[in-house]
């Protein structure tokens, strides 16, 4: 569910998981693509509502869609897997 202003489906459920990821506590790593016309916007105030994600780089992915995954799956493999290094040691 992508949340909106003032709620809409899925609501109370998107409140309740803001509020657990406010208290996380594990290595977190935010991957938006500057392209996405539906989500572009939220990557900010997630990433710096996520405590651990401010301590990961500040990376956007360049001309992906929405999914990631199809658009540029290598390079956000290669992304995930240099955050797995940077915080499994």
């Amino acid at each position: 569910m992508v949340p909106r202003k003032g709620g809409g489906d899925g609501a109370e459920m998107t409140r309740a998981a803001a509020s657990k990821l406010g208290e996380w506590d594990k290595p977190t790593y935010v991957l938006f693509s500057d392209a996405d016309p539906i989500t572009r916007d939220n990557r900010d105030p997630l990433r710096e509502h996520i405590p651990t994600a401010r301590d990961q780089p500040d990376r956007w992915i360049a001309d992906a869609m929405h999914f990631l995954q199809e658009d540029a799956g290598e390079e956000i493999a290669e992304e995930i897997v240099a955050f797995v290094d940077r915080t499994t040691r």
